[in-house]
């Protein structure tokens, strides 16, 4: 019984659990160049958010 275990991948799903499938994805639209600065400053707003957050607990951390 060992070699069913392992072939049906360690049992890690219950057996009547639906599997996710992939969605496949259709053609890109062309990105303006407005929507890619808005795209490119929100990222970065995100990107300094998430920078500042970690050394305000770093800080802490290290009081």
């Amino acid at each position: 019984m060992p070699a069913e275990a392992a072939s049906s991948g360690g049992g890690a799903e219950p057996p009547g659990a639906p599997r996710e499938r992939r969605r496949r994805r259709g053609r890109a639209r062309a990105r303006t160049e407005a929507l890619l600065h808005t795209l490119k400053r929100s990222r970065r707003v995100k990107a300094n958010d998430r920078e500042r957050n970690r050394m305000h607990h770093l800080n802490a951390a290290l009081d």
